[in-house]
């Protein structure tokens, strides 16, 4: 079963984390950021990003 992401600040994530939001998202704000655990317990980072009228679901493992 996977976990819902924990809401959690943008400073409090990996740096590998940071960049590949930063680098995917052309540095827009991040709307959501949570930090989840998937069944087999692998962390992974979830954001949404609002760009124009739309909102973007993106996954991020701890990897970056």
């Amino acid at each position: 079963m996977v976990k819902s992401p924990t809401p959690c600040c943008f400073a409090s994530v990996p740096a590998a984390v940071q960049k590949t939001f930063k680098a995917e998202t052309n540095n827009a704000k991040i709307e959501l950021l949570g930090k989840g655990m998937k069944a087999d317990q692998t962390p992974y980072y979830r954001a949404i990003v609002p760009v124009g009228a739309n909102d973007y679901d993106m996954a991020v493992g701890e990897s970056g």
